[in-house]
């Protein structure tokens, strides 16, 4: 079985900052802590224009607190990413103060330009209020002339478990501003990942009948997820079958079907005709040519569907050779919803 694993997700810049709480009093006397994570999920390295070619890495954000927090009101603040919340700069919040009441407003990415150690502030094009949930949207980044466009996207993390009802929509507990940035917009938006998939080709036994060697591509694939990873009908793109350059063989006809009790116990050939044969698919088309096979996203009845687990499907693509002896290839495929 052959893997083959795509994700748009880069290593984290620093450590998560820790949660937990740090109260220095009871009810709305005492004051919690918030700090800052990154994640890079840029495609290419980021660069600036003093030169051209001089790599840009986000080091922290900045922004301001909302006029009706009862501490800070108005002020401004500034994190570095991976810098614990117990440690400056930190963001500091009254105890059980509103997120909506005392928003923290995100208004710009501090970066470093090459070796220069002097940072600087890139504003968003539009700064926004940071809520549990990545906005829809990402912000673009302001940048000086000639520099890669990028953008960004956050929310705030470690404040999901409340320990009453009342406190959903407070700062209750020490938390994170967790940020995504990359140059391409649809990476910091509300997409799953790339999903993952595995191969399994099937020949009768005694039969030189070669079977089917497709790949994915879904390079145009967009999943939209709300903040719950629920898939919207908003989603795009499809998954693409391509055959390779060298050596390729087509199939005649392709079925796609939902998930099966036992995920992974289609190893042998009787398993996978049986199914092929027996199952009931999701849709199945005809196979013309060498030419690409397309299907689009909503034939893989995903829309409404929870992400937060895996949840798989499976082509199955059949040819028939001399003497009408059919092979097989099957790829199982892994949804995912995104991360962070």
């Amino acid at each position: 079985m052959s893997y083959l694993t795509m994700s748009f997700v880069r290593p984290m810049i620093g450590a998560l900052a820790l949660a937990g709480f740090a109260l220095s009093g009871c009810g709305n006397g005492g004051t919690v802590q918030g700090g800052s994570d990154g994640f890079d999920r840029s495609l290419k390295a980021l660069s600036g224009n003093t030169p051209l070619t001089s790599p840009l890495l986000p080091k922290g954000i900045k922004g301001s607190f909302g006029p009706n927090c009862k501490v800070h009101k108005n002020e401004a603040w500034s994190l570095l990413f991976g810098a614990p919340a117990s440690v400056p700069p930190a963001v500091e919040m009254a105890l059980n103060d509103s997120i909506n009441g005392c928003p923290l407003t995100l208004k710009s990415i501090t970066v470093q330009e090459g070796a220069n150690t002097a940072l600087k502030d890139y504003p968003l094009a539009t700064p926004f209020n940071l809520t549990r949930a990545y906005p829809t949207a990402a912000a673009t980044i302001n940048q000086p002339a000639g520099g890669l466009a990028f953008y960004a996207n956050a929310h705030l993390l470690n404040l999901d478990m409340p320990p009453t009802p009342g406190q959903t929509d407070t700062y209750f507990q020490d938390f994170v501003i967790s940020v995504i940035w990359s140059d391409d917009k649809s990476a910091c938006e509300l997409n799953a990942p790339p999903a993952t998939y595995a191969t399994v080709k099937a020949t009768a036994q005694g039969s030189s009948v070669p079977p089917p060697n497709y790949v994915i591509n879904w390079d145009g694939l967009a999943l939209k997820v709300d903040a719950n990873k629920i898939v919207q009908p908003s989603s795009s793109g499809s998954v693409i079958l391509q055959l390779p350059t060298t050596t390729p063989q087509a199939g005649e006809e392709w079925k796609l079907f939902s998930d099966v009790p036992d995920c992974c116990g289609m190893n042998s050939f009787a398993e996978i005709d049986t199914h092929y044969r027996t199952a009931t698919p999701l849709v199945t088309d005809m196979i013309s040519g060498t030419g690409n096979v397309t299907i689009s996203w909503d034939k893989f009845a995903l829309q409404g569907v929870n992400l937060s687990t895996k949840k798989y499907r499976y082509i199955i693509i059949k040819h028939v050779g001399a003497g009408n002896v059919v092979s097989y290839e099957l790829m199982q495929i892994a949804f995912t919803g995104p991360q962070p």
